[in-house]
């Protein structure tokens, strides 16, 4: 075996690179259904469309059949079901034609080792810690536990490795000049030093005395070789010389069949029967791996995963040698000009953020001439509280606008009908608790359940950094402590470094200790130990040890927030489910509009080019679910007698199951709020209901599961699942006697049109707010989809394609802007908003990526309904207006437009633009002020949107 160990091929030819920061990105899930040369076709539309930037996800050779890249299992080549390197030159070279980059999605903390394609674990798997990729792997070689010292633990099989044994499901085969284990459709390498049994065996059945010896011969050698638990750099080469020099002379061998091959064959099928199972067993124990049951190895898992999922192990990336291996290709490509900006993955689940940071955008201006291109722009994946910043330290332009997104949605959430909604939502789901409650519990239910193995190596390391009377407690009481303590962060995660913390991150531990000592008065002394050993201020630990632990807690407790806040408890409480998103406050219904022009001024001031997101690969739902979503919180009477005449409705399709009525109270009311949100617009025929109801089913057994209340992925309850499954189908089936069908249709009635306004209306906000707005495949029209994979869906590209043209080759955009207002439905309305708002940002860039912004208020009967504001450079000045809160103006029988809906509502502009002239960038009509204000019936004369430019 000759591993990869980085990407060392030609270097590509060098693309002129245009200018940075981004315009406006454009995010495409690339998979073998849709490839480079995919994209390739649609570069004229992005173009069009106003895109400066395709946002590619990860292009690098992973799993076959992956649906998204992020299980990478070589970071040395692109992905040969995308097409590979030759589709990227042609991608590459389409966008440099129409002046457009690449933004490109990395991933520097885990890659899948689900498959043998993935080479350096493949030769970890076979040498152990003498392997050259030993060290790529956060394993810990020397666990407490005697059985895995020296070892992988690969919790990979469906029952007991001695069930399966009995079973004869693994079995043991030879190809390429290597002896392997099967079980079922994985291969597992055996280690060279475990072979001569095999090889003995079959040198006894063989018929040629010539024959018998070249196989004792092999085994002899291989029988010498060092052990694969040394890491001494000089027996780990020779170890893998002398190994390959068997290979080859093996596989040459047998490459020409005949006797000595069915030697190795029969020797093989013995010990594949039934009674060869004790030599069986007695190899697989010889392994660098131990293969164990999947339910129990996250107990005992000992190397760091990706979150929780064992297939995805994490990488040092901290050390040179690993970080040249995984950058190897990336740096290639930004060096050539093909990419010119990357997306960091996962930040948070890195050892140092920071030090990764400089060590990236050092080793990308290394390679680069002199110039503006010399700074590369990078953004990072990092989900912020609504009191959090990224560090101002680190050297990127921005996150990948998760909390822009939170921020804007909670533009159309009726702040004032929150305490309604939680009513509801106790009495007809029946959960009171507070929110803050539900999310202890599901980091506490998460620790448990899957990180088991990482608390107990933080208390070991815990253990060993202080000294004293915590060392009388015992694992388990330290290992109580950290749960305790990782279960009260409301961060995802501190950024301590060199052992020292920031004074916003000390004050977040100090505020964590005290929440975890007021959760456990039995702990609190021992809280306050690991309160002082992570703020720098227990005297007695060893400086080297408390600077790890602080760094491996750190690392921790990300992964613990994003399963336990964003995967678990997200699924446990929503009374109103559009605030359920990354980085959301389920509990926190909107804010008011002083708050987002305060962000907006933040974000200008701190990170103007950070994205701006609405819709991503990773949201709960789509934006115009949200956006649909939001208006129940305009209408919660009616949104209550709803329900209630639902849940009677249904109750004939429900069955009991362990006493309890199914579905549970709380898991119906997700599934009515699911329904309203991703109800199609237009009618459906049999085959479009049938694929709609197959989606519902699929998002609603995803979400029960993430929810851990009464089935999960790890204890699936295939019964309540079946009937919840059964209910689903039958609400939704066509028939005289479904009447929660009609009603549920006339409901939507009401809501549907107020929400395709609301996704008018952040669409422009998102255009013309600090940030570079970014769009999500298929999002530019309207797009009702769901977390993934529905997300994943094919997008009609064809069609997109041909609705611009028409919309681009317009004569008249002001009446066909008033023509989509009337009938929004087709989603057309909504990519004549984003092409021709985004023409508006191209054309003056600079002031929409720079420019002054201002917070505009209106006067008059409707100045609650409308969100303003202006962006200014120089002379320029321009003013974004978009409307919300649209059941009270009609919006469900006719479109909130002109003076019925506005009367005498206008936008204070004050003496210096009071008296100017303004063009509306959307439908080309000018209107002018009257006095110091701008009537919205002027301005909102066709679409309840504008983007207003002063043109004198």
């Amino acid at each position: 075996m000759s591993p990869r160990r980085s990407a060392r091929a030609a270097p590509p030819r060098r693309m002129k690179a245009p200018a940075l920061p981004p315009g406006a990105t454009y995010r495409i899930q690339f998979n073998r259904r849709f490839t480079l040369d995919d994209a390739v076709r649609i570069c004229p539309y992005l173009r069009e469309l106003g895109i400066t930037h395709l946002y590619a996800s990860p292009i690098f050779a992973a799993r076959p059949g992956s649906g998204h890249g992020y299980d990478v299992i070589d970071f040395s080549s692109v992905n040969p079901e995308l097409g590979g390197e030759k589709s990227l030159r042609r991608l590459v070279r389409a966008l440099a034609k129409r002046d457009m980059s690449l933004l490109l999605d990395i991933v520097p903390n885990h890659m899948c080792i689900a498959h043998e394609g993935n080479l350096w674990w493949q030769d970890v798997l076979e040498n152990g810690r003498s392997s050259s990729y030993a060290e790529f792997f956060a394993i810990e070689w020397e666990p407490p536990q005697k059985e895995l010292r020296r070892r992988a633990l690969l919790p990979v099989l469906g029952a007991s490795l001695q069930e399966v044994l009995r079973n004869r499901e693994i079995r043991l085969f030879f190809g390429g000049g290597s002896l392997w284990a099967r079980y079922y459709t994985s291969r597992f390498p055996l280690a060279p030093d475990t072979w001569p049994p095999i090889l003995d065996l079959a040198a006894s059945k063989s018929r040629a005395t010539r024959g018998a010896r070249f196989l004792q011969g092999l085994s002899r050698m291989l029988s010498r070789l060092p052990d694969h638990w040394s890491g001494h750099p000089e027996e780990a080469r020779k170890r893998r010389d002398e190994a390959a020099r068997v290979k080859r002379r093996l596989g040459a061998i047998t490459r020409r069949g005949g006797a000595l091959l069915r030697a190795l064959e029969a020797a093989l099928e013995e010990i594949n029967s039934a009674k060869g199972r004790r030599l069986l067993a007695s190899i697989l124990e010889s392994q660098p791996y131990r293969l164990e049951f999947w339910r129990e190895g996250h107990r005992r898992i000992n190397y760091r995963r990706f979150f929780d999922i064992n297939e995805l192990a994490g990488l040092r990336v901290e050390r040179p040698e690993v970080f040249e291996a995984v950058h190897g290709l990336v740096l290639r490509l930004m060096r050539a000009g093909w990419v010119q900006a990357l997306r960091v993955d996962h930040v948070d689940g890195l050892y140092d953020p920071e030090k990764y940071l400089r060590d990236l955008r050092r080793a990308i201006r290394a390679g680069r001439r002199a110039g503006p291109q010399r700074n590369p722009f990078i953004l990072v994946e990092k989900i912020l509280a609504r009191d959090e910043t990224l560090p101002p330290r680190w050297p990127v332009q921005g996150t990948t606008g998760y909390e822009f997104l939170n921020l804007l949605n909670g533009v159309f959430v009726a702040a004032e009908d929150g305490d309604a909604l939680r009513r509801i939502y106790a009495r007809y789901a029946g959960e009171r608790r507070p929110f803050g409650k539900i999310v202890r519990e599901s980091k506490k239910h998460v620790i448990e359940a899957s990180f088991g193995s990482d608390v107990n190596r933080l208390a070991r390391l815990l253990n060993e950094a202080i000294s004293g009377h915590s060392k009388r407690l015992g694992l388990s009481q330290l290992e109580k402590a950290l749960s305790e303590l990782l279960a009260a962060f409301r961060v995802y995660r501190t950024y301590g470094r060199g052992g020292k913390l920031s004074a916003v991150d000390a004050r977040r531990v100090r505020e964590a200790v005290r929440d975890a000592q007021a959760h456990n008065s039995r702990q609190r002394g021992v809280l306050a130990r690991i309160g002082k050993l992570l703020l720098g201020e227990e005297r007695r630990a060893d400086p080297s040890l408390r600077r790890e632990f602080l760094l491996r807690f750190q690392q921790l407790s990300g992964p613990v927030m994003a399963k336990g806040y964003e995967d678990t408890a997200l699924y446990r409480y929503y009374p109103l489910a559009s605030l359920n998103e990354v980085g959301g406050e389920p509990d926190r219904f909107g804010g008011p509009l002083e708050e987002f022009h305060r962000e907006n001024l933040s974000r200008l001031r701190r990170f103007p080019h950070g994205l701006s997101a609405t819709s991503t690969h990773d949201t709960k739902r789509s934006e115009d679910v949200r956006a649909r979503l939001d208006v129940l919180s305009e209408i919660p009477e009616e949104w209550e007698e709803t329900i209630r005449r639902w849940r009677t409705l249904n109750r004939r399709w429900k069955c009991r199951i362990k006493g309890a009525e199914t579905p549970a109270p709380d898991d119906e009311y997700l599934l009515y709020q699911t329904l309203a949100g991703a109800w199609p617009c237009e009618s459906m025929d049999e085959v479009v209901r049938c694929e709609f109801t197959g989606r519902i089913q699929a998002y609603t057994q995803k979400a029960l599961r993430e929810a851990k209340r009464r089935t999960s992925w790890l204890n699936p309850d295939e019964c309540y699942e079946e009937a919840v499954r059964s209910f689903i189908s039958a609400i939704l089936k066509r028939g005289r006697g479904n009447l929660f069908l009609e009603e549920f249709q006339e409901f939507m009635a009401r809501i549907i049109r107020p929400g395709l306004y609301n996704s008018l209306s952040q669409t422009l906000l998102k255009i013309a707010s600090p940030g570079v707005p970014d769009f999500y495949q298929g999002c530019e029209s309207l797009s009702f989809s769901l977390v993934d994979p529905d997300n994943r869906r094919p997008v009609d590209f064809t069609r997109l394609q041909r609705v611009l043209a028409r919309i681009r080759g317009a004569a008249d955009y002001a009446a066909l802007a008033g023509r989509l207002a009337r009938a929004p439905e087709d989603g057309r309305a909504k990519l004549f908003v984003t092409c021709r708002a985004l023409e508006a940002r191209r054309r003056h860039s600079g002031l929409f990526a720079r420019g002054a912004y201002l917070a505009v208020k209106a006067a008059g009967r409707r100045k609650g309904h409308v969100v303003a504001f202006a962006r200014t450079k120089g002379k320029k000045v321009f003013v974004a207006a978009a409307g919300h809160f649209f059941v009270q103006l009609d919006a469900a029988r006719r479109p909130p437009v002109g003076e019925d809906a506005w009367e005498d509502t206008a936008l204070r502009l004050g003496r210096r633009l009071g008296s100017s002239r303004w063009r509306d960038c959307l439908t080309g009509e000018e209107c002018k002020a009257a006095g110091a204000g701008l009537p919205l019936a002027e301005v909102f004369s066709r679409m309840p949107v504008a983007l207003l430019e002063r043109i004198s």
